[in-house]
C-alpha cells in the first residue's frame, strides 16, 4: 500500500523547520569559482547561480547582523558585443554591478581604482584591480572595496563591505589574510567519485527543471531559496523542498501518482494523523474541502488545512495546499516559525496566485504553454517575459500588460539586462536600443532564446 502522502510530508517539513539554521552554500557552482578560506562563521547567507552551476554566480555572506559583508561574484569576461573585460573596466564594472545588486548608482568619478595589483597578480597569476568607495550617507555610510581577478573566461569580483561606523572593530590584518589566501579552484562538473552526500547536493542544483510529466510550479518563488531536498524517483513521486531566510520559512512541494489512498478524504485524514502525531490539536486544523480561489486558477479540485503545533517560542504555523489532478496528487506546504509566519503573507499570496501547472521533458512552462493564448478561456496575468540570460533562463521579469516601459526608471528590469525574450500569442514586444524608446529596434511576435547581439542592448521596451 502507498504511504500516507500527508503523514509524509508533513515530517518531512518538520524535519527541515527543526534542523539547524539553513545557510546558503556556494558547492552549487561548477567550474572555476574563487574560494575564501579562514572566515568565521556567517550570520546569513544569500547565493544565486544561473545555468545549472555553470554560469554566473554570486554568494554573499553577512556577518555580525550585516555590518561587515563579503561576496564572491563570478560575471562572464565579455560584454554584450563580445568585447573582452580587462582591468581598465573596473570603474563601469563597479557602477553595473552595485546597480544590479544592490540597487545603488555611483558615480564612476568617486571610485578610487588601482588598474594593477601585482602583490595579488603574483598570487593568482592573473591581471588583479582594486577599487574603493563608499556608498550611504551617515549612519548608512559604508566603505567599500572590490577585488577583481580577469581570467579567461570570468571574471571574479570580491566585494568588501563595512559599516563605517565600525571600521575600528575588525582586524584589518585579518582581513588581509582572506584575501591574500584566497584560491581560485575547478570544480569539475563530469568528476564522478565524490561522496553520496556530494551527488545528492549535485541532484539538487538541478532543482525541478527535469521533473518529467505534470509539474506544479511557483515561478515567483526566490531564485536564490537553498534547496534543502531535491528527490525523484521511478515511480513518479517527487520531493522539492526549498527554504527562505536561513530557514525562517520552508516551502515544499510533493508529488504522487493519484491512488485509492491520495484522495481528499485520504489526505484530510493523513493530515489529521499528522498533526496529532506532532502534539498538536486536530480539532484547531482549519480546512477548507473546496478551496474555490485554487481550483478556479489549477482547473482541478483543491483543499487547504492551516494549523500550529508548538508553544511559545517553539510553535510553528503551517499551510498545506492539495491539487488532486487526473494522473497526480500535489501537496504544497509552507511553514515557518509562528510568531514571524504572517510577515510573508503578502509575499506568499503573490507566490500562490502564480502557480501553474505545467507538462513538459524538461519542465519547461514557467512562460505559458501552446494551449493559453490571448483568447484562450484561460487568462494570464502577464502579456510577455524578457530575461537576464539566452534560452529563457536567469532571472526572469514578467510584463504585466501592454504599454511602454523604460528600462531601469520606474520598471523594475535593469538596463541592458536582456538577453531572451517570451511572447504570449498574439501580442508584439519592440526592444529598443535607447531609453525613451529611441534608437534601433528589434520586434518580436514569438519566443526568442537568444538575441545574440542584441543581447544586453535593450534600455525600453513597448507590448502591444
Amino acid at each position: 500500500m502507498r504511504k500516507r502522502i500527508g503523514t509524509f510530508f508533513v515530517i518531512a517539513l518538520a524535519f527541515a523547520l527543526f534542523a539547524a539554521p539553513v545557510q546558503a552554500g556556494d558547492g552549487k557552482v561548477k567550474g572555476l569559482w574563487l574560494e575564501i578560506p579562514g572566515l568565521p562563521e556567517a550570520s546569513s547567507t544569500t547565493f544565486n547561480i544561473q545555468s545549472d552551476g555553470e554560469g554566473e554566480a554570486y554568494f554573499e555572506r553577512d556577518f555580525d547582523g550585516g555590518i561587515l559583508k563579503v561576496s564572491i561574484e563570478r560575471i562572464y569576461s565579455e560584454d554584450r558585443n563580445g568585447e573582452a573585460l580587462g582591468p581598465g573596466d573596473t570603474g563601469k564594472l563597479v557602477v553595473r554591478l552595485q546597480s544590479l545588486r544592490k540597487d545603488i548608482e555611483i558615480d564612476p568619478d568617486d571610485v578610487e581604482i588601482t588598474e594593477s595589483v601585482e602583490e595579488l597578480e603574483e598570487i593568482y597569476s592573473q591581471p588583479v584591480a582594486i577599487a574603493l568607495y563608499t556608498t550611504g550617507e551617515d549612519e548608512d555610510m559604508r566603505g567599500n572595496q572590490d577585488i577583481f581577478i580577469f581570467t579567461d573566461e570570468w571574471i571574479f569580483r570580491v566585494h568588501l563591505s563595512l559599516a563605517a561606523d565600525h571600521m575600528d572593530d575588525y582586524d584589518a590584518d585579518e582581513m588581509k589574510d582572506w584575501f591574500e589566501n584566497m584560491k581560485i579552484v575547478d570544480r569539475d562538473p563530469s568528476r564522478a567519485n565524490g561522496s553520496e552526500d556530494e551527488s545528492q547536493d549535485r541532484h539538487a542544483t538541478r532543482a525541478d527543471a527535469g521533473v518529467e510529466g505534470l509539474w506544479l510550479r511557483i515561478p515567483d518563488f526566490p531564485d536564490d531559496a537553498e534547496v534543502l531536498e531535491f528527490t525523484a524517483d521511478d515511480d513518479g513521486e517527487v520531493t522539492y523542498i526549498r527554504a527562505l531566510d536561513d530557514g525562517a520559512l520552508v516551502l515544499g512541494i510533493y508529488r504522487t501518482p493519484a491512488c485509492d489512498e491520495t484522495t481528499p478524504e485520504k489526505v484530510k485524514e493523513s493530515i489529521v494523523e499528522s498533526v496529532k502525531d506532532s502534539g498538536g490539536d486536530a480539532d484547531d486544523i482549519e480546512f477548507d474541502a473546496g478551496a474555490n480561489d485554487f481550483s478556479e486558477l489549477l482547473s482541478y479540485p483543491c483543499m487547504t488545512a492551516e494549523y500550529k503545533i508548538g508553544e511559545d517560542e517553539d510553535a510553528k504555523r503551517v499551510a498545506i495546499l492539495g491539487v488532486f489532478a487526473d494522473d497526480y496528487v500535489f501537496l504544497v506546504q509552507a511553514a515557518g516559525a509562528a510568531d514571524t509566519f504572517g510577515e510573508y503573507s503578502d509575499r506568499s499570496e503573490e507566490w500562490f496566485t502564480h502557480m501553474k501547472l505545467v507538462d513538459g521533458e524538461e519542465g519547461k512552462g514557467d512562460v505559458f504553454d501552446d494551449k493559453t493564448g490571448k483568447d484562450d478561456e484561460k487568462t494570464l496575468d502577464f502579456v510577455a517575459v524578457v530575461y537576464s540570460l539566452p534560452e529563457f533562463r536567469g532571472i526572469a521579469w514578467h510584463i504585466p500588460a501592454p504599454g511602454k516601459y523604460d528600462l531601469g526608471n520606474g520598471f523594475d528590469i535593469p538596463n541592458d539586462s536582456v538577453c531572451s525574450v517570451a511572447v504570449c500569442p498574439g501580442y508584439r514586444v519592440t526592444l529598443y536600443e535607447h531609453s525613451q524608446f529611441g534608437g534601433e529596434t528589434a520586434e518580436f511576435e514569438e519566443n526568442e532564446g537568444d538575441l545574440e547581439e542584441r543581447s544586453r542592448w535593450a534600455s525600453s521596451l513597448k507590448v502591444e
